[in-house]
């Protein structure tokens, strides 16, 4: 929502040029540069957040796979020996890191 801010300043600010450059009746949402100082400030502001909300992300999704993880493997501890006999070892854990790389 942060991002459309700068369009619609410009926007105000070219209606000012075009209506001839003049403070004493200009009614926009502020003063010119006042609005010059938040085209600056708001990309700012909106890459500030969006790199927080990357990290955030990346963190959970790296909590998921740690957690998918360790409940694969608690469960590859208690299948019998049975289900052990019919698959290798190499079989199980390539399956255990693909399912936990897709939740990610």
């Amino acid at each position: 929502l942060l991002a459309f801010v700068p369009v619609l300043l410009l926007n105000d600010l070219v209606s000012f040029f075009e209506a001839g450059a003049d403070t004493a009746t200009y009614k926009g949402f502020a003063h010119p540069w006042v609005e010059v100082f938040g085209l600056f400030l708001f990309p700012l502001l909106v890459s500030l957040f969006q790199t927080r909300h990357t990290v955030i992300m990346s963190h959970c999704a790296t909590y998921t796979r740690a957690a998918v993880s360790t409940l694969i493997y608690q469960k590859s501890l208690r299948v019998s020996a049975a289900g052990k006999a019919q698959t290798s070892t190499g079989q199980i854990v390539n399956m255990m890191s693909n399912d936990a790389f897709q939740l990610q």
